[in-house]
């Protein structure tokens, strides 16, 4: 069983806007406290060794090797999926995530995320630097997750590698708040009305509608005898 793990002050950033941001009535205060309960990551792996006392453990700190380091541990030959300078996972920037706030029906929950997958088509080619997911864990909130994960967190390493075990010890970003100095604080419900976002509502609407139109003629192609639906 191998388990990634990433440092938890980044951990709830990129949870609030994976889920927190999208539920009915989003409230950061309200889901804070919540969240921050399930960053006893030790705990909850001791609880699986418990019950399944014959599971190989492994916990691998999240780094840019990690897709070859788990091919290396499953005995499989690194792809150029697993190279370094390949990137799984892309998050949404912050103007789609904004987007998303100022327009709900395009989020409408927290897993409704379809559309995720059309906007990052959209924007993957585009020549603007986009700046990253907004950060929404203020100074407070980083020396209050750093304190209630500390011990937690230094237990993990009984199930890393040395190598892990030694650069995850070093890494401040799992100890010290000075690690996020450079990171700006927004809050979390803060409506944005820019140029940018009916800019970037354009781009993403027509690249939906063809993914989407793209995918019912791939749909009726596949069914004999089908004919195509009236716009």
């Amino acid at each position: 069983m191998i388990v990634v793990v990433r440092p938890p002050v980044e951990w709830i950033n990129s949870a609030w806007w994976q889920w927190g941001a999208w539920q009915s009535e989003p409230n950061f205060e309200r889901w804070f406290p919540v969240m921050l309960k399930s960053l006893q990551w030790h705990y909850k792996l001791n609880i699986v060794k418990e019950r399944f006392p014959k599971v190989d453990l492994r916990v691998l700190p999240l780094k840019p090797t990690l897709l070859t380091d788990i091919a290396m541990l499953c005995g499989l030959e690194a792809t150029a999926f697993a190279s370094v300078g390949s990137v799984a996972n892309s998050s949404l920037p912050a103007v789609v995530l904004r987007l998303y706030q100022a327009f709900p029906e395009l989020r409408p929950g927290p897993h409704a995320s379809g559309i995720d997958f059309s906007i990052l088509r959209a924007l993957n080619d585009h020549s603007t630097a986009f700046r990253r997911a907004p950060w929404v864990i203020n100074r407070e909130l980083i020396q209050q997750i750093l304190t209630q994960t500390k011990t937690s967190s230094q237990a993990l390493t009984a199930w890393m590698s040395e190598q892990d075990a030694a650069d995850f010890k070093q890494d401040p970003r799992w100890w010290s708040s000075d690690a996020y100095q450079d990171r700006e604080y927004e809050h979390p419900q803060m409506q944005v009305h820019s140029f940018d976002l009916a800019k970037y509502a354009k781009v993403i609407t027509i690249a939906y509608r063809e993914l989407h139109l793209q995918s019912l003629a791939t749909t009726q192609e596949a069914t004999p005898g089908s004919r195509p639906r009236e716009s």
